[in-house]
């Protein structure tokens, strides 16, 4: 079994397909989740804020940026790669919960994100600083509701020549 945790989107998923499949066992799974904070809440407006206000581009990370259009919170052309590769979906869903983080602790989760990631040090720090304090006003432990998706693909070798 194979598992990859909020990094699909970066990879180069063919290689990474075709490199599964040579270490997976026949009938062997794969699984891929993600997980992302919802965009609706209170806090994550208030973080778009200060974001948008410091000139940081909000776009999706990754290949998650070729589609809009999703399945299960994931781009439908992955299930098609999937499905292409000899992969087929046994389960798929999303389930929504809440993540608990103080003000430090979303400012860290803020601090490694793509959106934040590309830009200098310096400027990272100021749009985390200001963050810190538009959100002091808030409760001391924020409520973040998020949404994680995971399929699970099993692996269907049709042929010797496939591996």
């Amino acid at each position: 079994m194979f598992t990859a945790v909020r990094a699909w989107h970066w990879f180069q998923r063919i290689n990474v397909i075709e490199n599964i499949k040579r270490y997976l066992e026949p009938h062997g799974h794969l699984i891929v989740i993600n997980s992302v904070f919802k965009p609706d809440s209170d806090i994550a407006q208030k973080t778009f804020e200060v974001l948008i206000n410091n000139g940081i581009e909000l776009k999706p990370a990754g290949s998650n940026a070729e589609t809009k259009e999703r399945r299960n919170g994931f781009p439908v052309n992955w299930f098609d790669e999937w499905q292409n590769h000899s992969f087929h979906v046994v389960g798929e869903w999303q389930q929504d919960y809440e993540g608990k983080y103080s003000h430090e602790e979303w400012c860290g989760k803020m601090r490694s994100v793509s959106w934040l990631t590309n830009i200098d040090e310096s400027k990272r720090m100021k749009v985390i600083r200001e963050l810190l304090n538009k959100l002091c006003d808030d409760h001391e432990i924020l409520n973040v509701p998020h949404q994680f998706s995971i399929v699970i693909l099993k692996y269907a070798l049709q042929d010797k020549t496939e591996r």
